[in-house]
Parts: C-alpha cells; sequence; structure tokens
C-alpha cells in the first residue's frame, strides 16, 4: 500500500471521535496518544492493539477463543494454585 492512500493522523482522530468502539491494529500503541484521549473524552471505548495481526480474530487465532471454557479452565488453575508456595511449570520441548 502506498503512503498516497493512508489517512492522515488528523482524519483518523477525528474519525475516532465519531464511532462507539475503536478497535486500533497498529504498529505503535494509541494508549499514550491525543487521538486515543480525545476519543475516550466523548465516550468511545478504545482497543489499541499494537502489533496484532488480523488472522488473530478468525477461527483458531487467540483472539477467537471460547472465553467461557478459558474461564473454566483458569477457575480451575486458580484452585488448583491457591495456597501453594511454589508452582514448577513444565512443558514438553522447551525446558523451564
Amino acid at each position: 500500500m502506498s503512503s498516497r492512500n493512508l489517512a492522515s493522523p488528523e482524519k483518523v482522530a477525528e474519525r475516532m471521535k465519531s464511532v462507539d468502539i475503536a478497535i486500533a491494529i497498529t504498529t505503535y500503541s494509541l494508549t499514550h496518544t491525543e487521538a486515543r484521549e480525545n476519543a475516550c473524552k466523548v465516550g468511545v471505548r478504545v482497543a489499541s492493539m499494537p502489533l496484532f495481526l488480523a488472522g488473530m480474530f478468525y477461527e483458531g487465532g487467540s483472539m477467537a477463543a471460547d472465553c467461557t471454557k478459558v474461564k473454566k479452565e483458569t477457575d480451575s488453575l486458580a484452585k488448583a494454585i491457591t495456597g501453594a508456595k511454589e508452582i514448577v511449570v513444565r512443558t514438553k520441548g522447551a525446558p523451564m
């Protein structure tokens, strides 16, 4: 994509203020920018997602995880390690 096809930062900042939710898949985080701050001031919910790839949102991607299943597994793990003084994590193929 050539730079002439890219929106100017000012246009993006204005557009961000006109939506309910802005999902910013960018190279650099927008968290500490005036554009994000100004969008939030008018009630926009902003998800700054630097270095994410579009494929992460499709089936099999990390953002497509079954949240109910993740919660169940997380709760089970939390119950298993609550009160532990030491936890050893082991995985196949990679020494820890």
